[in-house]
This record gives structure tokens, C-alpha cells and sequence, in this order.
């Protein structure tokens, strides 16, 4: 099937052939022309200011994360634009001007590029073009993209009175309409009474009101009939219809709140550590998912170190996601206790094996600790991707490789640690392979050199810059093609105390 290009206007193409147009055959099957349908996006992103209500000098756009040519940092680039509003855009000397959002609220344009890499919806309030303006952003199905809608402040409190309005106009044509949809309801059921005889009126009745009462959240609602005709069959399918909404809307609350509580298990906030500049993420393409970061410290002798643990349980969904919550709760009860990081991994894996005896699962990790005062990080591989220690003085990078197997495959083994020396501004990257096997819609992997050059690109910026450029080309790299695993990066930057 042919591929639509993403551009300014939205074009129907034949599935089967490789042009857009569609040909026009007569009753004997003789093709006598061909039509074509193109919509532009931006004529739709006006259509969608008037039907939400919004002010006529709203600004709306389909935007992406992309890096600024001109500054190297990750910026919202405007793929779509549409506007009747009287806010110009600002002119910075250059065509392409016009393709970034900009704000002199930097810090809150900052948030905005971290929702749109978290794919969240977000509303800040900051200027646009020399106006105070509301900023809100929501994902779109396509990968990579989100809307973006910009509406001046005084905008919203002029419009306000004419919303108000609106609102009180269309309550009272609603009344109109409701008021002459009972007339007519009531004129045609007495029609119906008087034609057909109770047995015919009866089974419609019964269904009406109880396909009221499943409208409203009672599952339970059923209804008897029993006749042999075409209303039997409606009500058979009908008494169906009830049992699986209510199995599909308690299954999707209990994914709302298991999403919520993995969500909670992450670390909200940087640890806030002398020396280390440390971010992290992930990111599921699902609800949940299997992915694990966490922020351990630990005193030993008058020392604090900074434990960083990233795992990765096979498979993703909301089983992966009650092992990582298991595979948490081990790991952060023997870090609070004494012990080498090989003997705390050896102990972690006994009991996580336990866990997963005979149910095939198992969990990659990778615990690092960082010693600021020794200058020397430690770490234990277990099945995971060796972690990355980026060098900007010698623009070498060194990979923290090491033997062990995943937790969960051999309850006896033991686990080693292995060390090395750090310096000041070494750039330390602890990741999973979604992120690395990242592809593209020609089958090619993103890659650890692709990954790399991200590192060496953005290591004189901060942990959180160089997060979400990393995760930016990955995205960019992946294009229109569906996250198909999950993504976790965590950047720890190594600076002068």
C-alpha cells in the first residue's frame, strides 16, 4: 500500500497503485477519467479554531522536537501552520524563520519541549510574537507530532462575553430542538399505537430504555424478549453487549491505575548530588511496560556515592510491569543494607529468580556507583547493554562491559563488579535497547554509532539537554513508524565540585 506523505495537505491515493489518483470506471467496468482528492492540512487546522469556540486570532500548528540549526538545541518546529489571527510572526532575519516557536520565556518553552518528548498534553502561559499568550500542546496519533495552539491572553477575556453568548444560544436551540424531537416522538409513537399492535411496539420500547440505561454506566441492563423474530435476535445481541462493555471498562481502569502507580515507582526528581548533573527517563509504547530506572544512594564510610540502577524485563505490557515492580522492591531492600555491588546484584537475582521460576521471564540489569571522592565508578552487567563513559578531553568513549547473565535464568550464579577512573566532564550514558534498535521505515537501526554522535554533539550541555537530544533523533529517526519498545535513557554528567 502506497505511503502518504506528510506535508501540507492530506491526499487520498489509491492503495494499489503509484499515483494519487483514483480512476473513475463505468457500469462495465471501462475507466472513463481519473479524480484525485487533496485537503490542506492548514484549510482543517482553521476549521478546528471556529468548532472548538477559540478566539479568531488563535495560531494553531502541527509541530515536532527537532535541533535548531542555528543554536544545536532541541526546539518545537512548526510542520503545519494556520492562522486568521492579526499576531505576525516574528522576523529573526532569516526564511526559516518562521518554522520555530519561539518565546523570550525560556524556561517555560523548556517545559513545553519536555512534555512534547514526554507525550503529554500541557498548557503554559508565556509571550509569543511580544504578547502574553496560553501555549497548549496535546500528542497527535502520528509519532513525533503534537498540536500546538497559541491564543493571546486578552483574547481569551474579550472573547469571553461572546462565548457566553454562544453557549446561552445554543442551550436555548437545544431546547428547540429537544422540544420538537419529543413532539415528534410522541406524535409518531401515537401513530405507531394506533398501526401495530402492542406485541410490535413493546420489543422497541424495552430496548430503548434499557439502551438508555447502558448510556449511563449500568452494565447490568437487560432485556426480555423472547420472540423468534428479528427483535429476539436484537435483544440475544443486546444482552451481550452489556457484560463485555463492562469487562472492556474495568479492564481499561485497572491499566489507568497501574499506569499511574508505575508512573509513581519512577523517580520524580533528580537526586541533588555535589558534582553530578543526572537526568532520566523512559518512555513505554504502552501503557505500561517493562523498562526500570532508579536513584539509589548509599553512605559508606563517611562517603556518598550515587547507586544508579536501569533494568530492562523482557517483553513489555502490564506483565513486564509487575516484574519491575518486584525487581524495584528487591533491589532498593538490599541496597539500604551493606555489601559490594556484586554481592547486592548475586542476592537480587536469587530471590527475582524465585519470582519467575518456570514462567520463562527474566530482566536484564545494570547497577552503577558513583564515587565523587575516590573518583571511580563501579558497576555489575547483568545481561544489559554495557553503559557508555564519554570522554570530551580525548572524544573516546569507553564501554563498562562485564560478565553476567539476566536475573531470573540461574539462581547460583554470582555476580562480580568492575571499576575505572572518572574525571570532570565525563558524560555517563545508561540506557535500554529500545533505543539503539530504533527503526526507521526502510528497516534501519538507529544504532550505538548514530547514539554516540548525539553524545559527542551535545556533551558540553546539561544531563537533561543531552537526554532529550538523544531521544529527539531517535524519534526523528523513527519518523512516521509506531514506538515498538520501550525507551529508557539516563544521563549522568561528572562535574568540578
Amino acid at each position: 500500500m502506497k505511503k502518504v506523505r506528510f506535508d501540507s495537505t492530506l491526499r487520498l491515493p489509491d492503495p494499489d497503485e503509484d499515483s494519487d489518483e483514483i480512476p473513475l470506471e463505468d457500469n462495465e467496468e471501462k475507466v472513463q477519467g481519473v479524480t484525485s482528492i487533496v485537503v490542506p492540512l492548514p484549510t482543517l487546522l482553521k476549521a478546528a479554531i471556529p468548532r472548538s469556540n477559540l478566539p479568531d486570532n488563535t495560531l494553531s500548528f502541527v509541530s515536532s522536537l527537532s535541533t535548531h540549526p542555528s543554536t544545536d538545541q532541541v526546539g518545537v518546529k512548526s510542520l503545519v501552520e494556520a492562522s486568521q489571527a492579526a499576531i505576525t510572526w516574528e522576523d529573526n532575519g532569516s526564511e526559516d524563520a518562521s518554522r520555530w516557536l519561539t518565546s523570550t520565556d525560556t524556561d517555560q518553552l523548556q517545559s513545553v519541549v519536555a512534555d512534547m518528548a514526554a507525550r503529554i498534553s500541557g498548557t503554559r502561559q508565556m509571550t509569543y510574537a511580544g504578547r502574553d499568550s496560553i501555549w497548549c500542546c496535546g500528542p497527535m496519533p502520528h509519532q513525533g507530532t503534537s498540536f500546538v495552539f497559541i491564543v493571546p491572553v486578552d483574547s481569551i477575556f474579550q472573547s469571553s462575553q461572546e462565548i457566553r453568548h454562544t453557549i446561552e444560544n445554543r442551550v436555548r436551540t437545544v431546547e428547540q430542538v429537544t422540544a420538537g424531537f419529543l413532539v415528534l416522538l410522541i406524535a409518531l409513537n401515537a401513530g405507531l399505537a394506533l398501526k401495530f399492535s402492542r406485541s410490535i411496539t413493546r420489543p422497541p420500547e424495552l430496548l430503548t430504555a434499557a439502551s438508555s440505561k447502558l448510556a449511563n454506566g449500568n452494565f447490568k441492563a437487560r432485556v426480555d424478549i423472547r420472540s423468534r423474530d428479528e427483535f429476539g435476535d436484537l435483544g440475544r445481541v443486546f444482552n451481550q453487549v452489556g457484560p463485555q462493555l463492562d469487562t472492556h471498562f474495568r479492564l481499561q481502569q485497572a491499566m489507568d491505575v497501574a499506569m499511574q502507580i508505575q508512573y509513581n515507582l519512577l523517580p520524580q526528581a533528580a537526586p541533588n548530588l555535589s558534582g553530578l548533573d543526572v537526568r532520566g527517563m523512559a518512555f513505554y509504547c504502552d501503557e505500561t511496560g517493562g523498562d526500570y530506572f532508579d536513584y539509589l544512594c548509599v553512605d559508606e564510610q563517611d562517603r556518598q556515592c550515587l547507586c544508579i540502577a536501569v533494568g530492562d524485563v523482557s517483553g513489555h505490557g502490564l506483565p513486564s510491569a509487575l516484574l519491575m515492580a518486584t525487581a524495584r522492591g528487591l533491589l532498593r531492600q538490599r541496597v539500604s543494607m551493606r555489601g559490594s555491588l556484586g554481592e547486592i546484584v548475586t542476592d537480587v537475582n536469587q530471590r527475582f529468580a524465585e519470582d519467575v521460576e518456570r514462567s520463562g521471564r527474566f530482566m536484564t540489569l545494570f547497577l552503577a556507583r558513583i564515587d565523587r571522592v575516590r573518583k571511580k565508578i563501579e558497576w555489575v552487567r547483568a545481561g544489559h547493554d554495557p553503559a557508555l563513559l564519554y570522554d570530551p578531553a580525548t572524544e573516546a568513549f569507553i564501554s563498562l562491559k562485564g560478565k553476567g547473565l539476566p536475573l531470573g535464568i540461574d539462581a547460583a550464579i554470582p555476580y562480580r563488579e568492575s571499576s575505572t577512573a572518572i574525571d570532570n566532564g565525563q558524560v555517563l550514558f545508561i540506557g535500554t535497547d529500545g533505543i539503539w534498535e530504533t527503526s526507521n521505515d526502510k528497516g534501519e537501526l538507529f544504532g550505538k554509532d548514530r547514539l554516540k554522535e548525539v553524545i559527542r554533539r551535545y556533551a558540553g550541555q546539561s544531563a537533561r539537554d543531552i537526554l532529550l537530544a538523544v531521544h529527539a533523533a531517535a524519534e526523528e529517526f523513527r519518523g512516521e513508524l509506531k514506538q515498538e519498545d520501550d525507551l529508557t535513557i539516563v544521563i549522568v554528567k561528572l562535574q568540578a565540585e
